[in-house]
């Protein structure tokens, strides 16, 4: 059901079903666990690829999933320009690396992804 949400507690009458809806509680909880989809940006944490930077945050696209772990995607991720030189480990142009079924991870944990923060 959809309802109008004021401050915690709904209010109005549901768009959906007509019903009377006020000082209704909304329902609380764990919110769903995001998960990662084609073109979504998360943070990678820089592995093996990252020489010398290994351990520091890039941003990378997900570009596809695999079964049977939908939190392991594939990944791009984008380099700092010349000061990431990623020639040498992926092959892929130098500024940015493919990296395949990526574990979900913390920020400081090489060769692991993880959603940005909220700012």
């Amino acid at each position: 059901m959809l309802y109008t949400v004021y401050c915690g507690v709904t209010g109005g009458r549901s768009a959906v079903t007509g019903v009377e809806a006020i000082n209704t509680p909304v329902a609380s909880g764990v919110p769903p666990v995001q998960k990662p989809s084609p073109g979504r940006i998360v943070l990678y944490c820089l592995g093996d690829e990252g020489g010398t930077r290994k351990g520091e945050v890039r941003p990378a696209v997900v570009v596809a999933l695999r079964a049977p772990d939908p939190m392991a995607p594939n990944l791009q991720v984008l380099g700092d320009g010349p000061n990431d030189d990623f020639t040498a480990a992926g092959g892929h142009g130098g500024e940015h690396t493919w990296s395949g079924t990526v574990p979900f991870g913390v920020s400081d944990k090489p060769g692991t992804w993880f959603w940005p923060p909220r700012v």
